[in-house]
């Protein structure tokens, strides 16, 4: 049987510090060669904007896959969505937002985990919200290793959906004292700033400016749906850990340069894109500067999942500044899919479907 394991019951059975435990799991059989990430690109299809409530120009329905391999647990993972992107302008920020498909105005995103040894799906399990976890997750262990030691004040930049999971996951990772947090609507960094000084038991002040959520912070966390930046290189000072969510669209390539340390969890573009008629209207697709600064050795940035197993080194100066940028990847879902995978079975939850579905009879295959 193949389990199905939908959002409320993800909800059930998420723990962060469990979905870390996963993470480190993961990028550790990444690090020592026993893991691999493919290929992650988006295919997209121009639309007409008006197919959206409050669509602007560009809008496009937008496939995406991440897919990937641990041997260890003898599992190959691939991460679907199929969506709607268009680039409204909010705050004078141009931000991309992913809308639902019509007529049900619902989302399509789930991670097919299959069985390496037989090649039968294991569990298909919904996307989203793990999928703010996973993000979390891995900027979150960016502070376990490469932090400096003792880090008490964190800077966040958004206070969206995405950065309910950061501060939760950030704080599991490091004894945090202020979380400092910054967005551009004043209720809604107020609010997030209200609910998580309880749900945390720290403070967690808002302030006015990026900049102040930045100064002073030895971590700083962006967790935004921004394609320009919201970063200053000019706000760095020594010391600090930055993790983007977004590279390179939230923080300048500057940052890059000025950077002592370069982490990321892929060498190259952020995104292999595809779209009908050209990626030259994509915001993204002409803000991907990966690569294109002569200032930075691109060659001898190590994976995070390195630093992890330790055959790459970790922050070796506590004045260093150290850029972790943070990129789904495949390995990543299949290391949350199949923890979730586990605790459903353990707990006798989920939904059971036939395996054979899936399955054709091999007169049918050439």
């Amino acid at each position: 049987m193949t389990l199905f394991i939908d959002n409320p019951t993800v909800e059930q059975i998420l723990d962060v510090v469990d979905i870390m435990e996963a993470l480190e799991e993961g990028h550790a059989e990444l690090g020592h060669g026993r893991a691999i990430n493919g290929p992650k690109f988006r295919i997209m299809t121009p639309v007409d904007p008006s197919h959206i409530p409050g669509g602007t120009y560009p809008t496009h329905h937008s496939y995406t896959s991440l897919n990937g391999a641990i041997e260890k647990w003898r599992i190959t993972v691939n991460r679907v969505d199929s969506d709607f992107i268009h680039y409204p302008e909010v705050n004078g920020l141009k931000r991309e937002v992913r809308v639902p498909g019509s007529p049900r105005g619902m989302f399509c995103g789930f991670v097919q985990l299959y069985d390496s040894r037989s090649g039968e799906p294991l569990a298909i399990v919904h996307d989203g919200y793990m999928q703010k976890y996973r993000v979390a997750g891995t900027a979150a262990l960016g502070t376990k290793y490469l932090a400096k030691k003792n880090p008490k004040v964190l800077g966040l930049i958004g206070s969206g959906w995405q950065q309910t999971s950061g501060v939760e996951a950030h704080c599991a990772a490091a004894d945090f004292e202020l979380v400092k947090v910054f967005s551009p609507t004043r209720e809604n960094r107020e609010s997030f700033a209200s609910e998580y000084s309880q749900k945390l038991g720290i403070e967690v002040r808002a302030v006015d400016t990026a900049e102040e959520a930045v100064r002073g912070s030895d971590v700083v966390n962006t967790a935004t749906n921004a394609v320009d930046p919201v970063l200053k290189t000019e706000w760095i000072e020594p010391g600090m850990l930055i993790t983007a969510i977004k590279d390179p669209t939230e923080i300048e390539l500057e940052t890059f340069e000025r950077a002592d340390y370069i982490v990321s969890n892929r060498n190259g573009p952020n995104w292999n894109r595809f779209a009908i008629g050209g990626t030259n209207d994509i915001p993204e697709g002409r803000t991907d500067k990966w690569g294109k600064s002569d200032k930075v050795d691109w060659e001898a940035i190590p994976m995070f999942g390195e630093v992890v197993a330790g055959v790459a080194p970790a922050r070796t100066s506590e004045d260093q500044v150290i850029l972790f940028p943070v990129t789904g990847e495949g390995v990543q879902f299949g290391s949350v899919a199949y923890r979730l995978y586990q605790r459903a079975l353990e707990r006798g939850l989920g939904t059971e479907v036939d395996t054979t579905l899936w399955l054709q009879d091999a007169k049918y295959i050439p």
